[in-house]
């Protein structure tokens, strides 16, 4: 979402959208491109498990809410935009109740919106081909045993 990050914000001009669009075309083109990519890699690599997580989309829901998004709760400037958090500067109270902590960063609370709609029931909106769920599931058959020697039977 780097079209939407305070730096971006506060240096380019907006339009009639939240964020600057143009930032976004090339992550789509590269996201829609990464899909493949992990079907390849599926395929050709069996004994591993590749998977998409669409942080893109997500991020986007949790922008598309009204908060204070469009500014970095640890820094200066313009929608505290032209900084990360240095030492000489004092972080907001209300950190939970921003998405960035500085002009680049999502702020912890963000973080967490984030990471629970991925756990959650919509998760397969978010993740290719299987949920991260399902990943943790799988019992990948491993040519070792528990201590790590190799099973005789294996390749």
């Amino acid at each position: 979402m780097i079209g939407c990050t305070p730096h971006v914000l506060a240096r380019y001009p907006r339009g009639k959208s939240q964020c600057v669009e143009e930032f976004h075309m090339p992550i789509r083109i590269y996201n829609a491109k990464l899909k493949s990519l992990v079907d390849r890699l599926n395929k050709d690599y069996s004994d591993a498990k590749f998977v998409y997580v669409d942080d893109f989309s997500n991020m986007q829901e949790l922008l598309d809410r009204p908060s204070s998004y469009d500014q970095g709760c640890c820094s200066i400037g313009k929608n505290h935009g032209f900084s990360t958090c240095v030492p000489h500067l004092t972080p907001c109270k209300n950190r939970d109740q921003y998405v960035f902590w500085d002009a680049y960063h999502p702020t912890e609370a963000a973080y967490q919106v984030l990471v629970k709609k991925l756990f959650g029931k919509n998760a397969r909106s978010y993740t290719y081909p299987v949920t991260i769920l399902q990943l943790a599931e799988l019992r990948m058959r491993l040519p070792f045993d528990g201590s790590g020697r190799r099973l005789e039977n294996s390749v």
